[in-house]
């Protein structure tokens, strides 16, 4: 039986600073892909589709993300441990 609620001692804790390294490691590494394949025009013109599709839904995820985090700060501030 899994218990309902599971606290993470600071020292087994996930290590959030190699996360963070490691996410902006991944998305540079992309960025620098999606550039040297821009030579291609086959590739240059789905990067140059994808640049555009994410231009246009910055709003929206924006959005999306601020809510996220609005509602994770609400359910921090009531205390509730089950996330």
């Amino acid at each position: 039986m899994v218990p309902l609620t599971w606290k993470i001692n600071e020292y087994e804790g996930i290590n959030k600073t190699f996360i963070a390294c490691n996410v902006a490691v991944m998305f540079s590494s992309s960025l620098k892909i999606l550039t040297v394949l821009r030579t291609y025009s086959e590739f240059g013109k789905l990067i140059a589709l994808l640049a555009a599709c994410v231009v246009d839904i910055q709003a929206f995820l924006s959005f999306l993300i601020l809510i996220i985090l609005m509602i994770a700060t609400v359910y921090k501030l009531i205390g509730v441990d089950y996330i």
